[in-house]
């Protein structure tokens, strides 16, 4: 056999490894982007899962919370009765309403002004 006929059946050899090992990379490419993408696609699932979890236990404690503002509001509401601070005023504090004579009456007009002194 000849040096040169040697040399071209390495060379063919060598072509038909690299031709070879082309499928494998190939292969591996797409395997590696395939399961890249179905691990991503796992892991957003389950983080849009976790987040929606996250919502429902929001808006659970924003019903509780809006129940509670309610019943506040009613306190405050029953707390600030006028029927409720005039008995507080009478009973703790022992005011009573004034008699006619203590009562000033201030006029827009210097001469209405009506002084009754005890």
């Amino acid at each position: 056999m000849s040096p040169s006929l040697k040399k071209a059946r390495t060379l063919y050899r060598q072509q038909l490894k690299a031709k070879k090992q082309l499928p494998i990379f190939i292969f591996l490419f797409w395997f590696l982007l395939l399961t890249s993408a179905g691990i991503f696609s796992v892991w957003t699932s389950s983080q849009v899962l976790e987040e929606q979890y996250r919502i429902a236990q929001l808006n659970q404690k924003i019903s509780e919370l809006e129940i509670k503002n309610h019943q506040l509001k009613g306190e405050v509401a029953r707390l600030e009765s006028p029927a409720r601070l005039e008995k507080i005023a009478r009973a703790r504090l022992g005011l009573v309403y004034p008699e006619p004579s203590q009562i000033i009456s201030l006029g827009r007009k210097a001469e209405q002004v009506q002084v009754a002194l005890p």
